[in-house]
């Protein structure tokens, strides 16, 4: 089991059975609370820098710091890889007007999967450490304990859907004049940025 099982994984009020039950079996499942949720600086560099690019996008166009509980019970590769696809698609909005990306928060969490492994990212995701079963299914599994566990709180299917489905942020290194973040010039930048954003998170997560 992983170390660092909160004595309360989810700040809620009173609990109906079935939350009470999917609360239960997260706990037993624990959660990855390591540093930048495992990701590391050696597994990074050894991605390709197109590949450390579109994460590095994608990190500043989905909302992460909103869905730490759902950061916490997924492995490095299943982090980084919506991030990479999200980098990729939601370049000139283009994933506003594509109708094959779904709006079902399960069947878009397994879109971004296939598209980015199929996209170049499946030798990345092979350099991290895994923390749960990722057999087919086993994700989703996960993602249904945590949404069950948190239904009449917040919706975080819906909330990470509509992070997905925002306008794309673009950087300076693709609009030098009109952009909304700084981008790094060099692939040790890239690095130390994505490893830092998920430290970041990953210590706030400890705090739940």
């Amino acid at each position: 089991m992983i170390e660092g099982i909160q004595k309360s994984l989810f700040k809620t009020g009173p609990l109906s059975d079935s939350r009470l039950v999917a609360k239960t079996k997260l706990e037993i499942l624990g959660r990855n609370l390591d540093d930048a949720f495992g990701v590391t600086k050696t597994g990074l560099c050894k991605g390709s820098c197109d590949v450390l690019r579109y994460i590095f996008r994608g990190i500043h166009n989905l909302d992460l710091e909103l869905f730490l509980e759902m950061l916490s019970i997924e492995n490095p590769a299943e982090i980084l890889s919506p991030c990479f696809a999200a980098g990729r698609l939601k370049k000139g909005n283009r994933h506003l007007e594509n109708p094959n990306i779904p709006r079902d928060f399960l069947e878009l969490k397994n879109f971004l999967n296939k598209y980015s492994y199929n996209k170049g990212f499946a030798n990345l995701a092979s350099k991290f450490k895994e923390y749960f079963d990722s057999g087919p299914w086993e994700q989703v599994k996960r993602l249904e304990l945590l949404e069950q566990s948190m239904k009449d709180v917040r919706d975080i299917g819906g909330e990470f859907v509509k992070s997905f489905f925002s306008s794309y942020r673009i950087s300076d290194e693709e609009n030098s004049f009109i952009y909304d973040f700084h981008a790094p010039r060099s692939k040790e930048g890239y690095v130390n940025i994505i490893y830092d954003e998920l430290e970041s998170l990953s210590e706030r997560a400890k705090q739940i």
